[in-house]
This record gives structure tokens, sequence and C-alpha cells, in this order.
């Protein structure tokens, strides 16, 4: 129970699925969250309410782990506790060069839809505006000219292996 699965799809690719954390919507906004700190999105984190842009929100943040190897919101020998990691996530700006390492080898169009999934602004952020979805999947993060033989292995880090959380609360009412 609650271990990640794999199935494939009819069109013979292979989804991933942890459904660990799943929920069933009754209708409200839940203002709970679950998962790791480094995830959650700024609506989760100052309890407003969360629905599908947090989804979006957490590709962003998925995506910057497989291409760069780390998490935006975590830093290397640096305070990584989970207060930290909320107060980095809530203090984000759109745009922010802190996001995206200097020397990061990526697209500048892989860099735009990083950054456009991690608009702090629930109403910016791309999959909410526009043509939803459709505009996440046809965006290019390779350019016109460039192809990626090979991504960046994730170097081992600890904080990418916190324990998942579970609260009623968020986290900027919790007392840790």
């Amino acid at each position: 129970h609650g271990a990640p699965r794999a199935g494939l799809r009819t069109q013979g690719y292979l989804q991933l699925m942890d459904l660990t954390y799943a929920v069933k919507l009754d209708g409200a906004m839940p203002r709970d969250y679950c998962g790791l700190p480094q995830y959650l999105s700024p609506e989760q984190v100052s309890g407003q309410g969360h629905s599908v842009p947090a989804d979006y929100w957490q590709l962003g943040i998925l995506m910057h782990e497989m291409l760069l190897g780390d998490s935006p919101f975590v830093i290397d020998q640096g305070n990584n506790s989970e207060v930290a990691i909320y107060t980095r996530i809530s203090a984000h700006q759109f745009g922010a060069k802190s996001l995206i390492r200097a020397d990061a080898d990526l697209s500048s169009e892989a860099k735009e839809l990083i950054h456009a999934l991690l608009h702090p602004d629930v109403n910016q952020r791309l999959g909410v505006t526009g043509r939803g979805a459709e505009a996440v999947r046809n965006h290019d993060v390779h350019g016109a000219n460039r192809t990626r033989t090979a991504l960046p292995l994730p170097a081992a880090r600890s904080s990418l292996s916190t324990p998942g959380l579970c609260s009623g609360s968020s986290p900027s009412n919790s007392s840790s």
C-alpha cells in the first residue's frame, strides 16, 4: 500500500504512479499539505488552498530536478530545514536568476519552461493560463537546433530523500 506503481498506457508509454498522498476532493480546495517540503507550491505553504496549479508547480520542481540534478529550493551546504525551504518558496519571485544555476547546461527554452511552471502567481503559472495543459505539452525545451543525448544524473542528496509530510494545516501555520 502506498508504494509507487508503474503501468503501461495504451500507447505503450510507461506511466509512474504514486498515490500515497492522493485525496478525493469534495469540491472545496484543500488547505492541507502532503509531500516533500521542496515540492510544495507557494499557495500550499501559505495555506490559501490549492488545486491543479499546484500540480504544475510540482511538475516544474520535478523538471528542475531531472534536468539539473537538484531542487531549486534546497541549497548545498546550507540550511535545508522545512522552515528554511518554506521561506525560500514564499520569497520566490518570478524570473529570479537564482532559481536556475548560471552554469546550467540548459537551453533558454528549457529555462523558460521551468520559470513559467514555477510562477509564484497561480493565475500566471503555465498550464493555468491560455491553452492549459496543451501549452505545457507543446513547449519547446531544446530549441530549434539543439538536441540532448543524455540527462545529467542527480548527485546523491539527503535532502531529496526527506520523508514526506502530511498535515491538515499549511506549513506557515505549523509549529516546526
